[in-house]
């Protein structure tokens, strides 16, 4: 009796001792523990302690087991097959403030801090420069007091287009989510940039790993991480009353403004931004060097990004304008303090889009002559060279064509023409002669067959020419070739011809960028390999090359599909903003397939190959699908006839065959464009 009393005793205290364990693993873990602990002399974020889980070494970590006694707690965390211990002994008058014997056998006193810290010592490290390698970084977070439902976001600048790469992390029930994404060096980032984001404007670096922490109920945020102090700093810097507040734009379209006035706003807002800065510094004198130096080349490349704008503001075309030489010098000087790594700031994308694209709008042309191409490789390959007057001649001849083009189509009169192309007019004399030499006339027949090829070649020189001008480091010219190769396969959405790939490795030697370019091939060939899903939705058009009348043309294309609502879209494989839409067309497709809805599709100038490339790769076939690619002259005859002036052009048609909308809703406006449908369909 007396052992059967003893075992139930010892068992009825062990059922007790798990119990109170299972409940403290659930916390609530309340006083003395909960919260976010940090090294004082540091201020770096070492522990978080909330209801179902721990943060530590940047990770989630559960909870194994908890013992508490008086004024210590002993911990034992897990994750996966890994296993910590973490002690804690707290002062006996505040419960703020304890002793920690970490799992690294580290004895540190920390303190709980219920606002950001303020970082006291000096940090002096710069900013990683990989070299313009493919690398990732992990983000782990935890959102709390949420109930959001829509994933947590990461959009980077893409380093070959002057595009966003957005990424996405779904939130699990308690909060949490993970993510690992590449970055090509130190990147500028949007973490969270959604309607039910946290709005965080950061940096990143290759291979580091970050732990977010944001309480929705205090608008608090922490980091942990090698960079957590860098990423608080930048945190604290958003949220700084002044700068928060502190938001002009002035449009780069304002003709009220001279280029000098333009110019001497921007430079207003500058200093006033660096005025900011200042007071925020003086406030907190131990910013690190990476804050100051993210936070000052930001405002220079924000200053110059604004700057070239304004170069969709002068005439183009015919008798093009350019800046005045105290802009352009100092648009220049702006240029000559690019930060580095170039991947740090996301504006310096797009300043180098338009500073380059404005100086190559000087010494381009927008003709493209076969023979006079055929001459400069010739000159190239010393097959036959020319001396530096032939050289410039043919440039001068390029331009006195371009005006009389232009002036033409611009509708101006010959004097006007011959008064802008007369200090053209030697060189292109002498240039008439140098292309009727008999000679000469030979070589370009002989080597006629490399013309499409360089006029292909053309088309990517157009955006180095100014290299020649303009200063630019080994590896700056080699991203910026890369970039135009690589756009000039997005472009044509197809891969490159094998010569013109031959000519990419001439110029670029980095490993990285040549792998981007051979990997983007590779998926141009195997796009242009893969069988056309549902080819019925392609069309025919011979049989309409002869057709004159437009209203008889516009009947023949639609007449088929009567009782049906046509949703018409105009476009063509060299419209980025169409083929931008024609992305989001898929799902509406799919949704409406079981109705009587055709989507009818229009290409302008668009070649075969990539016209075919576009519809497989957006997946744009099917029975309620209809593509047509006509004849130059016919595609000229419907643009006429509904007056298109911009692609891509939507267009609503009921089911008597009659126009009703023609301004559409585009793919992007998905629910409007829906509801449109089904209203037709009832009528």
């Amino acid at each position: 009796m007396k052992k059967f009393f003893t075992l139930f005793t010892c068992i009825f205290m062990l059922s007790i001792r798990l119990e109170a364990q299972v409940q403290l693993s659930n916390l609530p873990v309340q006083q003395p523990i909960h919260g976010c602990w940090y090294n004082p002399d540091t201020q770096e974020w070492l522990l978080g302690f909330f209801k179902n889980f721990a943060i530590y070494e940047d990770d989630i970590w559960l909870y194994q087991s908890m013992n508490i006694r008086k004024g210590k707690v002993e911990i034992t965390l897990e994750k996966g097959n890994e296993s910590r211990m973490i002690k804690l002994k707290f002062d006996n008058k505040q419960d703020s403030i304890c002793t920690a014997i970490l799992p690294d056998k580290r004895q540190l006193k920390l303190t709980r801090h219920s606002t950001q810290p303020e970082f006291k010592c000096k940090d002096h490290r710069t900013f990683i420069d990989n070299g313009y390698y493919t690398d990732s970084v992990t983000l782990i977070g935890y959102l709390q007091h949420t109930e959001r439902t829509s994933p947590f976001s990461i959009s980077i600048p893409n380093f070959y287009t002057d595009e966003e790469d957005t990424y996405y992390a779904d939130i699990d029930s308690q909060g949490c989510f993970r993510i690992t994404f590449p970055v090509i060096n130190t990147t500028s980032v949007f973490l969270d940039w959604g309607k039910e984001g946290i709005h965080i404007y950061d940096v990143v670096e290759p291979g580091e790993k970050i732990f977010l922490y944001h309480d929705y109920a205090t608008n608090r945020t922490q980091f942990m991480g090698k960079n957590a102090r860098l990423h608080t700093e930048l945190r604290n810097y958003a949220l700084y009353p002044p700068n928060k507040e502190y938001s002009i734009y002035v449009p780069y379209y304002d003709k009220t403004l001279s280029h000098e006035e333009f110019m001497q706003k921007l430079k207003d807002i500058y200093q006033t931004k660096v005025n900011i800065l200042k007071g925020y510094t003086d406030k907190y004198p131990s910013l690190s060097d990476r804050f100051m130096q993210y936070i000052q080349s930001g405002y220079t490349m924000d200053l110059a990004s604004y700057l070239m704008q304004r170069r969709f503001a002068l005439r183009r075309g015919f008798n093009k304008e350019f800046f005045d030489k105290p802009y352009a010098d100092y648009v220049d000087s702006l240029y000559n303090r690019l930060p580095q790594p170039y991947t740090l700031q996301r504006n310096t994308n797009s300043f180098l889009r338009d500073y380059l694209g404005y100086y190559n709008s000087i010494f381009s042309t927008a003709i493209t002559l076969g023979n006079i191409e055929v001459l400069r490789y010739l000159d190239q390959k010393q097959i036959h060279p020319l001396n530096k007057q032939q050289k410039e001649d043919l440039l001068a001849y390029e331009h006195a064509i371009d005006f009389s083009i232009l002036g033409k189509h611009y509708g101006k009169d010959s004097l006007e023409i011959d008064s802008l192309a007369l200090p053209y007019k030697e060189g292109m004399l002498r240039t008439n002669e140098l292309l009727n030499d008999s000679s000469i006339l030979h070589l370009c027949q002989q080597y006629q067959s490399l013309i499409p090829f360089l006029m292909n070649k053309k088309e990517i020189d157009d955006q180095l020419i100014c290299f020649e001008q303009i200063k630019a480091s080994p590896i700056l010219k080699e991203w910026i070739v890369t970039k135009a190769f690589y756009n000039n396969m997005e472009y044509k959405r197809k891969e490159l011809d094998e010569k013109i790939l031959e000519y990419f490795k001439q110029l670029v030697t980095h490993q990285e960028f040549r792998s981007t370019i051979m990997n983007r091939q590779e998926t141009y060939i195997a796009l242009s390999k893969q069988e056309m899903n549902y080819p019925e939705s392609l069309k025919e058009t011979d049989h309409l090359k002869d057709s004159n009348d437009a209203d008889e043309l516009w009947h023949t294309l639609i007449d088929p599909y009567k009782g049906k609502v046509i949703y018409v879209d105009i476009w063509g494989t060299w419209c980025g903003p169409c083929k931008k839409e024609m992305q989001l067309v898929a799902p509406i497709k799919d949704e409406m397939q079981n109705k009587d809805v055709i989507f009818m599709y229009f290409a302008s100038n668009s070649p075969e190959a990539t016209w075919k490339n576009c519809i497989k790769e957006f997946r744009l076939t099917g029975p309620n699908i209809v593509h047509y690619n006509l004849p130059q002259k016919q595609q000229q005859m419907l643009g006429q006839k509904f007056s298109i002036h911009s692609f891509p052009t939507y267009i609503l048609i009921d089911k008597d065959g009659n126009i009703t909308d023609m301004e559409a809703p585009s793919p992007s406006r998905k629910a409007e464009l829906i509801n449109r449908c089904n209203e037709l369909l009832t009528k």
